[in-house]
C-alpha cells in the first residue's frame, strides 16, 4: 500500500466475497473496465477481499483483472477499517460490508463514498471526484 500511496491517493474498495458475490464480481468488472482511466486521473485502486489468494486468481484470470485484488483472509485489515460484516454464516464469516475509502498519500482518510455498481457511471464518476479531492487536501487524522 505504501508503494501505491507515493503515486497518488488510493480507493480501497472492500468487498465481501469474489467467490460468491454476484454484486462483488460485478463490481470488480466494472472497476476494471475504468481501471486505465482512475489511473489518468492520479488515481490507485485496490480492492480488498477475505477470499483466500487463489479463488482470487482465479476469478482475476477468467474475467482478465489486472487492478489489485488483495486478500485478507484474517480479516486484520477489515476489522481495523471496521468493515466486517457481523451478518453471515459458514463461508461468509469474516467477509467485509461493501464499502470504498480514498486515502492521500500522507495516509489519511478523505472520503468514504458508497459505490453502487449499477450506476456505473455515477460510480466512476463518484471516485475520481473523491481521489482528485484526496489529492488537494491538507489536515485529517493519519491511519
Amino acid at each position: 500500500m505504501d508503494a501505491m500511496l507515493k503515486k497518488g491517493p488510493v480507493a480501497v474498495v472492500f468487498i465481501r466475497s469474489i467467490e460468491w458475490c454476484v454484486y462483488c464480481q460485478i463490481q470488480a468488472i466494472q472497476l476494471q473496465s475504468h481501471f486505465k482511466e482512475i489511473e489518468a486521473n492520479g488515481g490507485q485502486i485496490v480492492i480488498l477481499t477475505y477470499d483466500a489468494p487463489d479463488k482470487i486468481k482465479q476469478f482475476a484470470s477468467k474475467h482478465k483483472i489486472s487492478l489489485p485484488i488483495l486478500s485478507d483472509s484474517s480479516s486484520k485489515i477489515i476489522e481495523s477499517f471496521a468493515m466486517r460484516s457481523q451478518r453471515g454464516t459458514g463461508d461468509q464469516v469474516g467477509s467485509a460490508m461493501h464499502g470504498t475509502f480514498i486515502i492521500d498519500q500522507k495516509g489519511i482518510i478523505r472520503a468514504k463514498p458508497y459505490l453502487t455498481s449499477f450506476e456505473e457511471q455515477t460510480v466512476l464518476d463518484a471516485l475520481v471526484n473523491s481521489l482528485k479531492a484526496a489529492k488537494n487536501t491538507d489536515g485529517g487524522a493519519k491511519l
